[in-house]
Formats: C-alpha cells, structure tokens, sequence
C-alpha cells in the first residue's frame, strides 16, 4: 500500500522519475510493515484426512486433485428392518440394515466435474462415474455463483437450507454402511478444477489478486495454506520467484536481460568507489541431495517421493513437501534441477546504480562480468539503486522415466447390469431333500460386479420380501445354437454346445473321465444337469463344450433346448437358496445389483418340487401272469456325478 501511496506522491512532484522514486521508497515501508510470517505451507497429509470440524481451511484447487474434503451436512443413521426366514418351524431373524446422506465441501473454488470417489481407500465410484456400493445417487455441485440448494438439503432444512455458492460440493444420497462398519467411511474425492494442466503462474494470480508472469504448467495444484505468502514461500522453494511490490506482480522468469555499463558501476553514497561486491557460500552449505514430496497422479494420487542428488560435499538431505500433482519422471526432475539451481544460486553479488536505473525490477536478469544474474531485492538510499543479485542458473532437467513405486490401486472395474436366473434345482446329491430348492443364481456382465439384493413374491407379485444377498457371482452362458437331446447312458463323443460366456472374462477348463465321474464340470443347462470334458474357446467369450454327459440326476430331456437356452455351472457357494415361505410353484424373483436401474427385472418358476420328486423308475421286469403281466422294479437309476 505504501508503494502505490509514495509512487503516486512522487508521481505529483516530479514525474515519472519521481514516481519510480516514491515507489521506491513506499517499498522500503511496505518490506518493514508487511514482513513475511513464517513459512507454512499445505502438507500433503492434510489433504487425504476427512474432517467435520468449524474452521477448517478450504482447499482452492487448480487442475486435478485428489481431496478429503470437509462433511458440512449430514442426516442421521436411517435403520431399515428386515425379516428373514430361517426356513419351516425355526421362525424369523430380523436383519437392520443403516443408511446415511451427506454433503462433503471439497474446493472453495468453481470446478468443472468430479471423478473417482474412494471410501476407506477402496472405490466408490469408477472413472466411468459407475458405483461399486450400494448408493442411491451421487450428485456434485461445481460451485457457481448462481447454484441452487441440493434438493436432498432443501427437503430436510426448508427454508433454511444453504446452497452454497461459490463453493464446490458433492452430496452422496444413500449410502449403505454395512461395508464400513455402519459409519460414514473417510471419503476421498478426484477433482477436476480445470481439464488440463493449469499454470502456476495463473494459479497464484487468482490467489494473491495481482499479476503473475510465467511459470510452469502443473497437472495440479492444492493451495490449502495460513495465507497466500505461505503457499507462495513453499512454491518458492521448487519455482523461485521475485515479488514486486510497486506493480504489484509475482515474476517467475526474467522480463528482460540487459547488460550493465561498467562505467555505471560504483554509484554509491556511502563509499562512492564500490563497484561489485560478490560472495560465495561455500559447497558444503548447500544439499548434496533432496527429496522431493508430491502427490502421484500414477498411483491414484498417493503421497509419493523422488530423490535426487549432486555430486561433491554437502550436508544432507534436504527435503521439499509440495502440494502438486506431479507424475514421478517430473518430480525426479524438479529435484534435479533445484539442486543445481541451490549449487548456481551460491554466488551471489551486490551493486550500486545511479538512480536512473531505478526501472530494473525484482525479476529481471542483467548481464554483468559476461554473466547471467538474478535481481532478487532493490533498495533506495542517498539517491543510488543497490541491487542485490542471485547467479543465474540455466540447468532445467527434463522429465523422464522413472519407477513411481507399486500402485496400492484398486481394479477400476465395471460392475455391469445384472444377469439371473430362478431355477427349481433337481437333487444334486445323493442327501434326500425334504423341502423344494428355490435357488437365484446371478452374475454381471463385468468383472466388477459384486453382488445382488434379491426380493420374492409367493403371491404372484402383489408384495415382495427381502430375501436376501447373492454375493458369489455365478459362471453363466447362454447357448447360441439349439442343442438336440442326447443319450444320457453313455459319453456322448458327438454331441456338443455352443455358449457365450455372460462375463467374458470367464473360462472353462477340460476334465478327464476320473473329474467326469467325481462330478466335475457339472452344469444346469435349462433343466437338465449335464457334465462337460472338453471346453474349447471360439470367439470372445465363446466356447464349444463337447464330450458330454447328459441327463444327470435324472434330468433327462425329450425336447431340443432352443437358443438363447440359459446354462449356469453348478458350484457349492454359488446361488441364493430361497426361504420355505416364498420357495412355492410360481415364486416371482426381482434381482438387482449395484447401478441396476429401477425398476429390477423380474423372473418367475413356475415349479417348485424337482428337488423332492422321487427319480424314474428303470430297469423295469415284467413276466407273463394269469391274467395279465408282473412287473418288478429291478433297480433305481442313481447316476453318481
């Protein structure tokens, strides 16, 4: 403020020149008003810790970032009931379920989306915005000035709900907390301020409200300090810059390079025959090596380090936390180039200026002695200009490969829609049933998919009850080509099957006649149980199954199974056993997994007592009889699979 008020007062009495020696002079009063605070800058840990605390900093954020943020809302634990059969004469449990909505202030600043979304380290939400929990909805408010109050607040707070604006949001709608112990998880969230990388010159122009030249471009930047000197003083350590206060401006690379006249040197009033004052520090004063702390965009934004170091002397190490975004090769690169920055910068020198060269600024780079130097502060006093001065360094490593460490990532995989099937399960054993076997097998087009909620219907669809979880996908095809009857008292060598895998990353594997006979490869294909030896890959996803055993367990089938024929591999900790009470002839299941949309689709069975109907009869002996015939039962045909 003194700068601009001496300027303006010597701009009045004696013109430009007077102006550029107020200037000067406000300067100096303005250095002893606003001296700077201690340097302290934003640490990488406070960006990765969720807090709901009154006063907590609220990250400006420029690029992509990866944010904890601050929860600002939230509803209460909402309990759900649920009652479950524990099957015929042993009653009911009931099963609570919680659910929690909230809103988590991620920038104080406008953004343009947000990506990935993790709880408790694992992901919430896909780069592709698909759900890996179970989550009613997810909406984010990018921080216009004009932005209306999330309707989820508005509904609960009335007129009372605060909308925000100027400030980004997320709102997460929903969520079931049964994964995380019934709390709300820590949530991290990927943001995105501006699609690109951004300059830290641009950067610290918006946050400081003055002009910034240059600077390098960044894939992020996080400014979450006490104030904007700190932020710029931390900066300052990897990207050295001038302040000037007269502008006011921060300049990052020189705006001109001019030599000095020597006969120009040695103005001083003081000690009128001074001409260059140098100093070096000696090598051992500087790092020999430095390490430098970022936040890796390879490794889903984790904490990550690079260390370089120099040859020669020097105490070690030095260390640089900064709060960027920087890929591995550029952060090994940065330190680099800082340490022989820190090795150049040692020379330093002072020069005295007649008062007519008061245009040179902090920032600009003069030519003296056939070298290249920095102005690093400027001073007025008895009608001289001393210019303290910093060797100029020239080195900028480039970036290059190097190895980041090992990702601790999780598979962004997607769940995709649910696929299922409600099937009456013939025995599969050789225990006799007691009760029908109602079983939802289910599993997702992606590898993602997870699980599946399950809700049945024993009166034709009218009411539902929740019956459950399928949380092992099960290995399921659909034939493609129509698939003849079969002999089912001999290995038919060749018939064969045609199927499309509906997770295409599913395989099957050949079993040779002792698997066969253990029950291996064992598969429900409609309603015939049939075993395969030979699985041979087509297409993607497409296999031939071949060496075929048919009509297993007594399943035998007349018909042609058409196209399109559903066929699940039959495996013990696959598939949801329905409840005796639902578990009746026309039973209507509606599966859904995580991200299906409503409403879920809904399959009925139309029978429900294949598991407790007795096997045919064969091998049946019949003999002439007065009268008529005997017939004799010789056997019973129970195929071991």
């Amino acid at each position: 403020m003194a700068t601009l008020i001496f300027g303006a007062i010597g701009g009045v009495v004696g013109g430009r020149i007077g102006q550029a020696v107020g200037a000067a002079i406000g300067s100096v009063v303005d250095s002893a008003i606003f001296a700077p605070a201690p340097r302290q800058g934003p640490r990488l840990a406070e960006l990765s810790v969720q807090t709901s605390s009154y006063g907590t900093a609220i990250p400006k954020i420029f690029g992509r970032a990866r944010v904890a943020g601050t929860v600002i809302w939230s509803t209460d634990l909402i309990e759900t009931r649920s009652s479950r059969s524990n099957g015929k004469g042993r009653g009911s449990t009931d099963v609570y379920s919680y659910s929690a909505s909230f809103a988590v202030l991620l920038s104080a600043r406008r953004i343009s989306r947000i990506g990935r979304i993790w709880a408790d380290g694992k992901l919430l939400r896909g780069e592709a915005g698909d759900l890996k929990t179970e989550l009613a909805a997810v909406r984010a408010h990018v921080g216009d000035e004009d932005q209306s109050p999330d309707p989820l607040i508005a509904a609960a707070e009335d007129a009372n709900a605060p909308a925000y604006r100027g400030t980004a949001y997320a709102v997460l709608e929903g969520l079931q907390l049964g994964d995380y112990g019934n709390r709300i998880p820590s949530l991290t969230f990927e943001v995105f301020a501006d699609e690109g990388p951004v300059a830290l010159g641009s950067a610290l122009s918006e946050l400081a409200g003055v002009a910034a030249q240059s600077g390098p471009n960044l894939a992020g930047l996080v400014a979450n300090g006490p104030t904007v000197r700190a932020l710029a003083d931390t900066l300052g350590q990897a990207f050295p810059a001038s302040v000037r206060d007269e502008t006011p401006a921060i300049v990052y690379a020189p705006t001109s390079t001019e030599s000095v006249v020597p006969e120009r040197l040695g103005a001083s009033a003081s000690d009128p025959g001074a001409r260059i004052g140098r100093k070096l520090l000696p090598a051992e004063s500087i790092a020999a090596s430095l390490v430098v702390g970022h936040s890796d965009p390879e490794r889903d934004y984790q904490a990550g380090t690079q260390r370089a170091s120099r040859p020669g002397t020097g105490f070690r190490d030095a260390r640089i936390d900064l709060p960027l975004v920087l890929d591995a090769g550029s952060a090994a690169a940065l330190g680099e180039t800082v340490l022989g920055r820190w090795a150049t910068e040692r020379e330093t020198a002072t020069v005295s200026l007649p008062w007519s060269e008061l245009s040179r600024k902090p920032g600009d780079a003069i030519v003296l002695d056939d070298r290249v130097w920095r102005i690093a502060e400027r001073a007025f006093e008895g009608m001289c200009v001393r210019l303290d001065l910093v060797r100029r360094s020239g080195i900028a490593v480039p970036a290059r490969i190097v190895d980041p460490g090992r990702p601790l990532s999780e598979a962004d995989e997607l769940h995709g829609p649910t696929s299922f099937v409600v099937v009456d399960m013939p025995p599969i054993d050789d225990v006799a049933a007691t009760r029908p076997r109602i079983v939802v097998h289910a599993g997702g087009y992606g590898p993602g998919w997870r699980r599946a909620s399950v809700l049945a219907s024993a009166d034709g669809g009218a009411t539902f009850v929740d019956a459950g979880i399928v949380a092992v996908r099960s290995v399921m095809a659909v034939t493609t080509l129509p698939v003849a009857p079969g002999p089912t008292s001999i290995l038919d060598l060749s018939g064969s099957i045609e199927i499309q895998m509906i997770d295409p990353s599913n395989v099957m594997v050949d079993a040779d006649d002792a698997m066969l006979l253990a029950g291996v490869n064992a598969a429900l294909l409609g309603s015939e149980i049939i075993q395969f030896g030979r699985a041979e890959p087509l297409v993607p996803g497409g296999w031939r199954l071949s060496r075929l055993l048919r009509g297993r367990r007594g399943t035998e089938v007349s018909a042609v199974h058409p196209a399109n024929t559903p066929l699940v591999l039959l495996e013990s900790n696959a598939g949801l056993v329905l409840s005796d009470s639902v578990s009746v002839p026309g039973v209507v299941a509606m599966v859904g997994g995580i991200g299906d949309p409503l409403p879920w689709t809904q399959k009925v069975c139309a029978t429900a007592s294949r598991a407790v109907t007795p096997l045919s009869p064969v091998q049946l002996r019949a003999s002439p009889a007065p009268g008529g015939a005997t017939v004799e039962l010789f056997d019973l045909d129970f195929l071991d699979m």
